[in-house]
Order: structure tokens, then sequence, then C-alpha cells
């Protein structure tokens, strides 16, 4: 599900059902900020090869709810520690070649990843 947050600001939400399962690894050609709002799950970069760069856990009891900003470009993936997490993805629409903020959603997917 997704919804208008104001301006050109939209939130994306998601649920991750059970402990252990995973959004696969993927990336975007824009920042993004992610958000656990209830639950607490693994934020992982990935290198080329698919393994982990880097990991950073966050959950519902973090200040801020546990926020972290995903920069363009970095493969990640998501894999909920807990079950029934839930997640926010807050970005603005762009572009699908450049990248650009532009002011409504143009209906390319794949720049969404």
């Amino acid at each position: 599900m997704e919804w208008h947050g104001g301006g050109n600001i939209y939130i994306r939400a998601g649920v991750i059902k059970k402990r252990g399962q995973k959004i696969k690894g993927h990336k975007h050609n824009f920042d993004h900020v992610t958000i656990v709002r209830r639950g607490r799950m693994a934020i992982r970069s990935l290198k080329d090869d698919g393994t982990v760069e880097r990991e950073v856990i966050k959950d519902d009891k973090s200040l801020n709810y546990g926020h972290i900003l995903i920069k363009a470009g970095v493969c990640h993936e998501l894999e909920a520690l807990e079950d029934d997490t839930v997640y926010w993805c807050i970005y603005a629409h762009r572009d699908p070649i450049t990248g650009e903020v532009i002011p409504t959603y143009e209906g390319w997917m794949e720049a969404y990843g």
C-alpha cells in the first residue's frame, strides 16, 4: 500500500509476516528512508556477489521508530526478526531514467524496486 504523505512525499507500508522472512536484495536510483513501525528487523547492504557488507538492527522501540537512510544504488535487503514486522519506506516519486524528483507517480514500477 502507498499513500501520499504531503507535497511530493509518499509512504509505502509493508508487513513481513514471519520472523526470518526477507525482502530480497534490491536497489533504487534514489535515496529513501525506511522506518520500523512495529517489530524488529535487520537491514543489510549487500556486495555485488550477494554477501553482506553491513548489517544494522532497527526496532520500534528506537528513537524515531528505528529509521535508516538507504542511499541510492545500494543493494539492500530487509529481514524480519519478529513476526508481523511493519515498515514504511518514505520517498519522493522519481523519473525512471534520471532519478530526479517529479511531481507525481508516472507508472514506472522498476524505479521503485
